[in-house]
Order: structure tokens, then C-alpha cells, then sequence
């Protein structure tokens, strides 16, 4: 049986690596991500996120949207 393929959010590893909390997080957005939305966007396995979210976050920690994620393929086929 193939691994199933994951991919899984980074948010909280790019606020640690940059001395950061939640709280910081929202003001860094200017306050338009939510407190509630900025916590749980740093859960990693998080399974609905809204990319407008997602682009505020990449905005404010000054990162592309890509390394907002760690993805881990699945064993290939064949």
C-alpha cells in the first residue's frame, strides 16, 4: 500500500524561529487576522485554511506562501 502523501502548516516553526508569538502574529497583519484564527493557524495539521489567510500571514512574516507549508510526498508507484 502507497503512503499517503501530507502536507501540513509551518506557521508555528516560522514564528518560533523568529521570536514571535500569536498575539504578535495579529498585530504584524495590522489586526485583520482574528486572534481565534491566528491560534488556530498554528495548529500543523489544521485541515481548512482560506488562502486570503494564508496571504496575510506570508505578507507579514515576509515569506512566500510555500514556506508556509512542509509537504512530505507518498511512496511512488512503480
Amino acid at each position: 500500500m502507497a503512503a499517503v502523501p501530507t502536507l501540513r502548516l509551518r506557521i508555528a516553526a516560522l514564528l518560533e524561529a523568529r521570536g514571535m508569538n500569536a498575539h504578535q502574529l495579529h498585530h504584524a497583519t495590522g489586526g485583520r487576522l482574528p486572534m481565534s484564527t491566528t491560534y488556530e493557524l498554528l495548529k500543523p495539521d489544521r485541515v481548512r485554511v482560506r488562502l486570503d489567510q494564508l496571504a496575510l500571514v506570508a505578507d507579514a512574516l515576509e515569506v512566500g506562501p510555500a514556506d508556509l507549508f512542509e509537504y512530505r510526498p507518498g511512496k511512488r508507484r512503480g
